[in-house]
């Protein structure tokens, strides 16, 4: 039996190896061919030794997400890659993101091209407030992005890293070193070594963490749309 499956959250050629590989692994199944840019995936399987169920189930558990795409024939034209829901998801991802990351980048840079800080978190004396409002402020991106680590978790988990994982490494060492760097700042304050607190407030990397997370997400969203139109012209 043949049957055509929609498959999201690929973005690049090492996620729909990997999608290829872990359905090929599911018992019964003959033959699998997967499509980067249609979002689809076509297989070939013997419906007495595995269901579309465990085909799923093999995509879900690789980080990525699966449905039979019921209304087309397995050699037929799939769909969009990126359905309208998908662009709007990701439209407000990039909104929420942009409006935290440029409240940060005033905290974080403003300082440094003249713009005056309100005087809670002004000085080294303010320096641990300064850094706990700039982690505050990358908390939300984080958490409305958190679908890269999510994923990048899973693949890295089944030693299959992809774009995802890449940006989950990158973005999560400047968050975890960031929040050393604000123990730090606490423990010298509290000690008063005032040449500690400044060598670590210069060191908080919140920022990058936010601007990775954003700009992936912007350029993903203008691919995302690009694939989908792609995909209705063919």
């Amino acid at each position: 039996m043949k049957q055509r499956f929609r498959v999201g959250g690929m973005s690049c050629a090492a996620c729909s190896a990997h999608v290829e590989k872990s359905v090929a692994e599911v018992s019964g199944v003959r033959e699998v061919q997967v499509n980067l840019l249609a979002g689809s995936m076509v297989v070939e399987y013997d419906e007495t030794a595995c269901s579309d169920t465990q085909i799923i189930r093999a995509v879900e558990e690789g980080g990525y997400t699966a449905a039979v795409d019921s209304g087309t024939r397995a050699g037929a034209p799939a769909k969009a890659a990126a359905p309208e829901d998908d662009l709007r998801e990701m439209k407000t991802r990039i909104l929420v993101s942009a409006v935290f990351l440029v409240i940060l980048m005033y905290f974080s840079m403003g300082p440094m091209v003249g713009l005056p800080l309100p005087g809670f978190v002004s000085g080294e004396a303010h320096a641990f407030a300064l850094a706990l409002v700039q982690l505050l402020l990358t908390l939300p991106i984080l958490f409305i992005n958190r679908k890269y680590f999510i994923n990048g978790g899973r693949t890295l988990w089944h030693r299959a890293p992809t774009m995802d994982a890449l940006i989950a490494v990158g973005s999560g060492a400047s968050v975890v070193y960031g929040v050393y760097a604000l123990f730090q700042i606490g423990y010298a304050g509290a000690a008063g070594d005032m040449a500690r607190v400044h060598a670590f407030a210069h060191d908080l990397y919140f920022e990058s963490a936010g601007m990775i997370l954003t700009l992936v997400t912007l350029g993903k969203f203008f691919e995302a749309r690009a694939k989908r139109k792609t995909g209705e012209a063919i």
